[in-house]
């Protein structure tokens, strides 16, 4: 039950950004694979600091296609991970096999969380595929 009020919080402060409450939930460090859309990646380019997410991703993320259809969804899937960024991850689906173009193997958003100091922290968001 823990991770999913984690998930609740990223929700609630992704929708109503608070760089105060965002320290609270979120880890020093943010794997973000969605940041580099569009651009060649770079070795680690995927890391950034917390409040470099914060003032230059999160707008994005939370303006894109992907979090729109994320913030309807009720269907959570959680994965153990064994990554230096995240320890679990909440999988939602959003779109399904064949529902963007006939063929299409369907999408999902992880969204990543740390156990730190007994609470888990956000961590990381991405697309898959």
């Amino acid at each position: 039950m823990q991770i999913r009020e984690a998930l609740k919080e990223v929700f609630r402060n992704f929708e109503s950004p608070n760089y105060s409450d965002f320290k609270k939930i979120a880890a020093k460090e943010i794997w973000c694979l969605v940041c580099d859309a569009g651009i060649p990646p770079r070795p680690n380019s995927q890391r950034m600091t917390r409040r470099k997410f914060y003032s230059r991703k999160l707008k994005e993320i939370v303006d894109s296609g992907s979090w729109l259809r994320v913030r309807q969804l009720n269907d959570i899937r959680l994965q153990k991970e064994n990554h230096p960024s995240s320890d679990i991850s909440a999988i939602l689906t959003i779109l399904q096999p064949g529902e963007y173009a006939p063929g299409h193997e369907g999408a999902s958003m992880a969204i990543h969380f740390k156990k730190i100091g007994g609470e888990f922290k956000f961590s990381g968001i991405e697309t898959i595929p």
